[in-house]
């Protein structure tokens, strides 16, 4: 049978590359013949180069497709191999494509031939399979690209004029597999509109960083860099690579100014962040086995509108995607657990080989390949503080906030081993982070964050360590926490920790919890300082039903925690002395009651109160501060702990610990009294003695 080609190129010249004298033998130099019949295709103006099937190819040299357009590359059923003796240079490749534009590449493998080459990149050795520099409107079907000696596709853009239409655009690739790559399965340095659908990215190890995808913008930009004494007029480029204190590499001026000095963050205000790297798709893809992450995108700057829906992730050794950019993910199911071994000194680890050494307490990156028989030395490896995180966002000032929404984490790794979770938030600056409507099953912790979050309609079940699930750092300072379900866990469910600032945890129901495991934390957990206080908290409608409680704590606030209120939470089938919480911080309502007393024409006065409904059971606190109101000399604050029950006629006082924390003078007191169905929070001062009194009832009903 003879070769069918795609519709869209009957009207073309079909050029043969052994009609120029390839042979496809598998040992024979076919490297000059193929390049013949590029040079056809191109003198031609457009064509079908084919390259018969059943035959390997095997190349020496770059083949390079230069300023060609119109054109098609068929390789269905056919190799295209690297020989061991590939010639070794900056960048070089299999394949070269060059501002090319209407072209295509169908069926094939792509074989780079790593083991039979030399594979250091240390010493400059960057041999690509596949690299596409600039151009435009291609499209790729069902090419294995395999074994890559460093990447297997490499995305770059032109080293000159990147606002002159020099970027790579309008590329899609469908069904393309990208295996066994050295450095990277994939590497987009540049580009916007680039497509996936349905593609592989496997089994990369090597060269850091060893991912299935690394979205790198580039930082060879011809453009100088920013100047103090320069100045600026709109369309002007610089770049600006001081990384740690302004993390921003290409910027492009749309306000003149003519400021001069040192670079301020005000400077911000004149430039756009160029976009090298922008609306990338990622749809329906696969990333497994990559030896660092599934998909990476490391530069805080440069790469915007990245979006993977539909796609797996699967064992990808530290964890699915790891991201300073804006990457969106959307509908998407990621399976990584795995347990990293412990260092072993016997053993003689490769480059990138990842092990968790237990005297530290940390998990390191080998650096090089090294021998057995020796001590851990921290200088032979990286520390790396993300692995395990599945997900891994950190953050900069021009990170404009991702989306994490509809995915699947099915983590059901045993690792009990810090810092395992599901999603991590780090570092510091940057736009918060939304995570709606996503499945965790079978976590560890879902979410450590530093910085703002919004954790919203999420499904947790079926959790495996007695740890916070949602666990809000330092940093965390206005996430929002709310309408999630908790199924099947262990405490904790969301920890705030000292200094996690206005955090408003609302409406998350937990059913079926089990706190066997640990009887003294929290359910919901505000931690604080005296040193690092929490403040401004909003703890509200957030209902836990226990399997069994033994006694724990379902709601903790410590003491100096100083929450903005605590209101409407509930809990069911807790054994807990106080009935699952124990506030120790002030919990009330920002509006909190105030009244002066002067004893000598009122010995009392209520303070606060609320109604009880008819059999339902209450666990209330009162929180009192009172000072002399003339010279403030004197102080007193004291703290009820009460249960009320209303069984349908009357309600009840039927416990009370009464916690005096302070008194300097006697005869000030307070006390919880009913009135009919009301329940009061009541004042008495000394006789004689005007007294400011401020207190607040928080309550929750309890089944």
């Amino acid at each position: 049978m003879g070769i069918i080609y795609p519709k869209s190129l009957y009207t073309k010249d079909v050029i043969n590359v052994k009609d120029f004298g390839a042979t496809g033998d598998g040992s024979t130099d076919d490297t000059a013949a193929i390049q013949a019949a590029i040079d056809a295709v191109d003198a031609a103006g457009s064509g079908v180069l084919v390259f018969p099937a059943g035959n390997t190819y095997v190349i020496t040299g770059q083949l390079t497709f230069e300023d060609m357009s119109d054109f098609e590359v068929v390789l269905s059923g056919a190799t295209l191999k690297a020989d061991d003796t590939f010639s070794i240079g900056e960048s070089a490749s299999l394949l070269y494509f060059h501002r090319c534009t209407n072209w295509g590449v169908t069926g094939g493998i792509i074989d780079g031939n790593k083991s039979g080459r030399r594979v250091d990149g240390a010493t400059g050795f960057y041999v690509f399979n596949v690299r596409i520099k600039a151009g435009s409107h291609a499209t790729w079907r069902n090419v294995y690209i395999k074994d890559g000696a460093m990447d297997c596709l490499y995305i770059n853009v032109e080293s000159v004029g990147y606002g002159d239409g020099e970027l790579p655009y309008d590329m899609t690739f469908h069904g393309c597999t990208c295996d066994g790559a050295n450095r990277n399965g994939l590497s987009i340095v540049g580009g916007r509109q680039l497509r996936f659908f349905g593609c592989t990215f496997k089994n990369t190890k090597g060269e850091d960083p060893s991912s299935g995808v690394d979205i790198e913008p580039n930082a060879d930009s011809t453009a100088d860099a920013w100047a103090d004494s320069i100045e600026y007029t709109v369309g002007d480029r610089v770049k600006h690579g001081d990384t740690t204190e302004f993390p921003y590499t290409h910027l492009v001026c749309h306000t003149a100014h003519t400021s001069a000095g040192a670079w301020a963050d005000t400077e911000m205000q004149y430039w756009d962040l160029e976009e090298i790297v922008h609306d990338v798709l990622f749809s329906g893809c696969h990333f497994e086995n990559n030896y660092n992450r599934g998909l990476l995108s490391a530069q805080s700057s440069g790469a915007t509108a990245v979006t993977v829906e539909g796609c797996t992730f699967r064992g990808n050794y530290s964890g699915a995607v790891s991201a300073r950019s804006v990457v969106n993910l959307i509908g998407n199911t990621i399976t990584n657990g795995r347990d990293w071994p412990d260092w072993q000194a016997d053993i003689a680890y490769d480059a990138g080989d990842v092990v968790y050494e237990t005297g530290a307490g940390k998990f390191y990156h080998r650096k090089s390949s090294g021998t057995s028989g020796v001590a851990f030395d921290s200088d032979d490896w990286w520390e790396d503080q993300y692995t395990l995180r599945s997900v891994v966002f950190t953050t900069s000032p021009t990170n404009r906030g991702s989306v994490v929404r509809g995915n699947t984490f099915r983590n059901a790794s045993t690792i009990v081993k810090s810092p395992a979770c599901d999603i991590g938030v780090m570092s510091s600056g940057g736009y918060p982070l939304l995570i709606e409507g996503n499945t965790f099953e079978y976590t560890r912790r879902t979410l450590y964050a530093e910085l703002p979050v919004v954790f919203r309609n999420n499904l947790v079940h079926k959790a495996t360590q007695s740890v916070a699930l949602v666990y809000l750092d330092t940093g965390a300072d206005g996430s929002i926490v709310e309408d999630n379900v908790f199924k099947d866990t262990h405490n904790e469910l969301v920890f705030l920790a000292s200094g996690a600032n206005n955090v408003l945890v609302r409406r998350n129901k937990a059913f079926n919890v089990d706190a066997t495991l640990d009887l003294t934390s929290g359910g919901i957990w505000v931690s604080a300082t005296e040193g690092t206080p929490t403040t401004g908290a909003r703890i509200e409608d957030n209902r836990i039903e226990y399997t069994s409680s033994q006694g724990a704590v379902a709601f903790r606030v410590e003491q100096h925690a100083v929450l903005e209120t605590f209101l409407g939470n509930s809990i069911v089938n807790s054994s807990h002395a106080f009935g699952g919480y124990i506030l120790d911080g002030v919990c009330g309502r920002a509006d909190r009651p105030t009244a002066t007393v002067d004893t000598t024409n009122a010995d009392k006065t209520t303070l606060d109160s609320f109604y009880t409904e008819a059999n339902k059971a209450y666990h209330i606190i009162a929180d009192v501060v009172a000072q002399e109101t003339d010279d403030h000399d004197e102080t007193a604050s004291y703290r009820i702990i009460a249960t009320v029950e209303n069984d349908g006629d009357t309600p009840a006082i039927v416990g009370t610990n009464n916690r005096d924390i302070q008194e300097d003078t006697a005869g000030w007191d307070c006390n919880i009294e009913l009135d009919g169905v009301q329940v009061e929070l009541n004042v008495t001062g000394a006789t004689g003695t005007n007294i400011t009194w401020r207190g607040k009832l928080t309550w929750m009903e309890v089944s």
